[in-house]
């Protein structure tokens, strides 16, 4: 699947995607979204470590 197709599949709204009925449920939304891109964001920093550790190890 090339990349773009993959983009519009991720951002296309199916029918049966929740979709916020009130500004509450709204940021609740958005804020656990936040959430979830630092700790990815940790994640990938993490990642990023152990793959340049692991370079050093080589060289």
């Amino acid at each position: 699947m090339k990349f773009w197709d993959m983009m519009k599949k991720f951002l296309s709204v199916e029918e049966d995607d929740y979709i916020p009925q009130n500004q509450h449920e709204l940021e609740r939304e958005l804020a656990y979204e936040r959430y979830r891109v630092k700790e990815f964001k940790k994640l990938a920093d993490l990642k990023e470590q152990e793959c340049a550790g692991k370079a050093r190890l080589i060289q």
